[in-house]
């Protein structure tokens, strides 16, 4: 089954519109993209009351999240613990993780591993101060995690649109997405449309578990395949099953 796949993605960005000269004068140049992974976000730093590790996510340093951070350093080399601490407590800082747990937490992206993503390192002032990426690539290195990368550069705005332009409806990029960092530290998030697709999806996927029996307004052949797809499951074990495990079904198909 071949599908001719047209699926638009002009989804603003952080509330920025592309097409308005907001972003563009926001914007100083130059302008890193980095790759945008697809988990939860991980905090880490050192409390001196306890003399021990501050691990937060999504605003508390309890619950389910934290629980599975706590997971993933178990399973990393005994000296990552005391080196985060000691670096947190140097520097008076705060390191900045993806979590990606594809067993307890599963997203939209497919991972071979459960792994941790250093992504910034921040210190602990009121004030947004990070520290540069080539320090984030070294502490990286030295704690033997994955590091973000660094995807483009570009020093002006006809060069970063060009590129968005030409990436914006490319479907066969399948990852989340990039962090446009400025100059000033100044970020914007950017989607794939592979991902904004599998998305919405997925909500149509909780939609049909809950019972609905309205059908959804379709733009495209591409997503009512899916959504057959996924009204041919029995809502027992659709429910046991992630948009990625969907998707993935879903390929099987394609150019058979």
């Amino acid at each position: 089954m071949k599908l001719n796949i047209d699926i638009k993605n002009d989804i603003p960005e952080n509330g920025y519109d592309w097409k308005s000269a907001v972003l563009k004068q926001k914007l100083l140049f130059p302008v890193y993209c980095f790759k945008k992974e697809n988990g939860f976000l991980a905090l880490m730093s050192y409390n001196p009351k306890t003399d021990d590790l501050f691990i937060a996510s999504k605003s508390t340093d309890k619950g389910d999240f934290v629980n599975m951070i706590k997971q993933e350093l178990d399973k990393l080399d005994k000296t990552f613990k005391n080196r985060v601490k000691e670096f947190c407590k140097t520097n008076n800082c705060t390191l900045i993780f993806e979590c990606i747990n594809q067993d307890l937490d599963p997203h939209i992206i497919r991972y071979s591993e459960n792994q941790l993503v250093l992504l910034d390192i921040v210190k602990n002032k009121f004030e947004d101060e990070f520290m540069p990426y080539e320090e984030v690539q070294k502490l990286a290195k030295e704690l033997k995690v994955k590091c973000k990368v660094l995807d483009y550069t570009f020093n002006n705005w006809d060069d970063l649109y060009s590129w968005r332009q030409s990436v914006k409806n490319d479907y066969s990029i399948r990852h989340e997405g990039w962090v446009i960092q400025d100059t000033n530290n100044f970020r914007v998030k950017m989607k794939t449309c592979y991902y904004n697709f599998w998305k919405y999806m997925r909500g149509i996927k909780h939609q049909i578990e809950g019972g609905s029996e309205k059908r959804p307004s379709f733009k495209n052949e591409f997503e009512i395949n899916v959504y057959n797809l996924m009204r041919s499951i029995p809502v027992d074990k659709l429910k046991q099953l992630s948009i990625i495990d969907i998707a993935e079904e879903f390929y099987k198909n394609i150019d058979k």
